[in-house]
Order: structure tokens, then C-alpha cells, then sequence
């Protein structure tokens, strides 16, 4: 068997913790500047919950029901193996093995592991793949269509790295069994992020964070044409979807679900997406309240025309008005309400000469 010969998965092989790298190309992990292995572990202590892995490891040894899957690093001069599927695990266990590690990290209230039970973690089960790209339809399998799935983030931009290796999409389709179109929706995701992030200028985490909420705004049809997106999802790579001349709208549509660092966004619930903000963005009179305002309640109302919202308002105010009539006898006294009227009185007198009633 050479190199190059994936091994199947009842073929285990164990090695050495120290031997075996976290991946920087691991769809969970987005780092900036340079992905050394102390960045990568960090972030996955950080946002991945290792806390709960670590006790399990420390009583039972690692399971060799969950071996890690592993390609052997081809650049390094010695024998390492860079972990493709498990880096979760393989960071809970070097945290767990390296106390000097886990004071640089400030990791604290994890358990000792000596003696007997350190030696049952220097060594741990993996399945050796000939190459990266072998490993591709069991990770797509697994964390696209299966049971394990990432973050809707890390599977666009799995996908994503799909295609730059130079796949079509109907070839990442076929990769991950997907029969829903969900490959090319993940990949329109995926664009439309590079677009706010690199065009636009939009910061990337509190997209990455709740990126769920772009799979829904890109799922509403009056959004995409706000957007001049087309109808149609990729059917091969591109390089951009919003063009140019829509990059002002691509800003707006992301200060209003992501925010800005000085502005909160106005979609604080996923369902506003497609019963608020599709609406507005349909209507040119309130897309303009929207961007005046950043009231999306308020241009909302606007969204069947400047007529039904007046007709709206008039009629909100005629029965707020029949609602207090029959108190208003009770408090004619109190300067406060007879200040209010007056200023009713006011408005009513103001309209009555708009309409010509005098």
C-alpha cells in the first residue's frame, strides 16, 4: 500500500499527540494573520466548548470508536499528520497534556491527568487518508447531509473550498449527496458574504456569528432583486452576485440585519426578515422611510403606499380618539388633559384648513 492509498476506516494506526496538527483550512476555524497551532487551539477552547470534553477524556482515555481522520503533512520535514476530521478532540487533548499551554490560554478548572491516565492520551486512534480530497465526501456526508452538521457558516464555507479546489458544483453536489439544491444555496451564501466583507466593508464575525440570518434574507425574492441578485441560484463560479451598481444596497441590507459597530441592526428576529423587511424592501416610498429612519416597524407601514399608510394612520387615530371619549368628561379639570386637547383641537383645526373645511 503507498502513500497515495486511502486506508479504510477499520484500519486504524495510533499516534502520537505531538505528532498530530490542527487544520488552518478547518471550516470551523477562521483566523487572522497567521494560523499557528496556538491560535488555532485558542479559538477552539474559546468558542467550542472544550470544557465538556475534557473530563471525559481524563476518566475513560480516548474512545477508539471515534478515531481522528488525518493526512500526513507533506511540507513538514519530519513524520506529522495534520488532523482533517477531529479538532475539537485533538485540541481538548493537547490542552489536557501541556500545562504550560493551558496557563498561556488562561485555562483553568480542567483536570490533571498523570501517570497511568496521561499515558492513555499520548497515543490515540486515527484513520489515515491518502490526501485531503479522499476525505471530502465522508466530511460533506457527515457535517453537510448527515447527523454532525456544522454551523451554517462553516458549511458555506466548506463548500466554498469545495469549488476554489477546482470542483463544479454539480461535482460538490454529487460529492455530498445533496439532491436540494442546498450546495448552491451555501455557495450564494458564501459570495454574497466575501461581497459585504471585501466590497462593502461590513466586519466579518457578526456575519460569521449569525449567518443563519443570510441563508433567510437571501431566501426572500423582493431582497434578491433589491439586490439585483438572480433569480436563479450559481450554476458555476463567480467571483461576485451583487454587481456593482448595488453595492450601496448590499451596505444597507447589512447595517439592517447585522448592524454596525456604532448601529444596532433592526432585525432582532429571524421572521422579521421575510414579514417585515422583504415587504419594505418591495416598496421604493418604504425602502426610503427604512433608510431615513431605521424604524423598520414604521416603514413596514409604509410598504402598501404612501395612501394606505396615511388612510392607516387616520383611521389609528379615529379610534384612539372614540376609545377616550367617553372618559374625557371625567378629567376636564385636569390641566394635563385639557392641555391635550387643546393641542388635539389644534391639529384638527390645522387639517380642517389643509382640506378646505373652514
Amino acid at each position: 500500500m503507498t502513500d497515495e492509498t486511502p486506508l479504510i476506516k477499520s484500519q486504524l494506526r495510533y499516534i502520537p499527540v505531538e505528532r498530530l496538527l490542527l487544520d488552518p483550512e478547518n471550516p470551523r476555524l477562521v483566523i487572522s494573520g497567521e494560523a499557528t497551532q496556538e491560535k488555532l487551539i485558542r479559538q477552539l477552547y474559546e468558542q467550542e466548548g472544550l470544557d465538556e470534553l475534557a473530563p471525559s477524556f481524563a476518566d475513560n482515555g480516548y474512545f477508539a470508536e471515534e478515531p481522528l481522520v488525518v493526512v500526513r503533512d507533506r511540507g513538514a520535514t519530519t513524520d506529522q499528520w495534520i488532523v482533517v476530521e477531529g479538532n475539537r478532540r485533538l485540541a481538548t487533548l493537547k490542552l489536557l497534556l501541556d500545562e504550560a499551554l493551558r496557563a498561556r490560554l488562561r485555562v483553568t478548572g480542567w483536570p490533571s491527568v498523570q501517570g497511568e491516565t496521561r499515558d492513555r492520551l499520548l497515543e490515540v486512534p486515527c484513520v489515515e487518508y491518502g490526501n485531503r480530497e479522499d476525505v471530502f465526501p465522508f466530511l460533506g456526508f457527515r457535517h453537510i447531509t448527515g447527523a454532525k452538521k456544522w454551523a451554517p457558516f462553516q458549511k458555506a464555507r466548506f463548500v466554498a473550498q469545495l469549488i476554489e479546489s477546482g470542483r463544479s458544483l454539480d461535482q460538490v453536489e454529487d460529492l455530498i449527496g445533496d439532491t436540494t439544491q442546498t450546495v448552491k444555496k451555501l455557495y450564494q451564501d458564501f459570495i454574497v458574504f466575501q461581497q459585504m466583507t471585501r466590497d462593502v466593508g461590513i466586519p466579518d464575525k457578526p456575519i460569521r456569528d449569525r449567518f443563519s440570518l443570510l441563508e433567510v434574507t437571501l431566501g426572500q425574492r423582493p431582497i434578491k432583486e433589491f439586490l439585483g441578485l438572480p433569480r436563479r441560484l450559481p450554476s458555476a463560479t463567480v467571483e461576485e452576485l451583487v454587481p456593482n451598481d448595488k453595492l450601496d444596497a448590499l451596505e444597507d441590507v447589512a447595517r439592517w440585519v447585522f448592524g454596525t459597530t456604532d448601529r444596532a441592526p433592526v432585525i432582532i428576529d429571524s421572521r422579521a426578515i421575510a414579514n417585515r423587511l422583504a415587504p419594505v424592501l418591495a416598496s421604493e416610498e418604504a425602502t426610503a422611510h427604512l433608510r431615513r429612519t431605521n424604524d423598520l416597524e414604521g416603514a413596514y407601514e409604509y410598504s402598501a403606499g404612501e395612501k394606505e399608510y396615511l388612510l392607516g394612520k387616520i383611521n389609528s387615530a379615529e379610534r384612539a380618539l372614540r376609545e377616550v371619549s367617553g372618559i374625557v368628561a371625567v378629567y376636564t379639570d385636569d390641566p394635563e388633559v385639557r392641555a391635550g386637547l387643546e393641542r388635539i383641537r389644534q391639529l384638527s383645526d390645522g387639517l380642517r384648513r389643509i382640506v378646505g373645511g373652514e
